[in-house]
């Protein structure tokens, strides 16, 4: 099983790249491009089946710390998601594609720092 957490992890991890990435790629005038909107995506259901693997193993888990990532990551789907409908009708996402790559970096710290 820690083979595939690791195969997990790594998945994850490109999610997160691709969101941050993604808005690297298009800081200027942001905007949400396919790959941060599949990657949001991809973190949210990916970081869903570590958990679960975490606790088919009965390893320890802080839910706590699960509900707080869990929560950022459907927000940071949900700002993606109506950013890219917004963008079909031609209005304004840029706050919402900034907003959503500002708490991907939250994430990432609630990931690296809540231990």
């Amino acid at each position: 099983m820690t083979t595939l957490q690791n195969v997990l992890l790594f998945a994850h991890l490109l999610g997160m790249a691709a969101i941050i990435g993604g808005y690297a790629a298009v800081a200027k005038a942001p905007r949400a491009v396919p790959a941060m909107v599949w990657g949001a995506r991809a973190q949210l259901l990916i970081g869903l089946a570590m958990v679960g693997v975490a606790s088919s193993q009965s390893w320890e888990l802080n839910h706590v710390w699960v509900a707080v990532k869990l929560l950022i990551a459907f927000v940071v789907v949900g700002l993606l998601e109506v950013a890219q409908s917004k963008e079909k009708k031609n209005e304004v996402a840029a706050p919402l594609v900034t907003a959503a790559a500002v708490l991907a970096v939250v994430n990432v710290a609630v990931a690296v720092f809540w231990h």
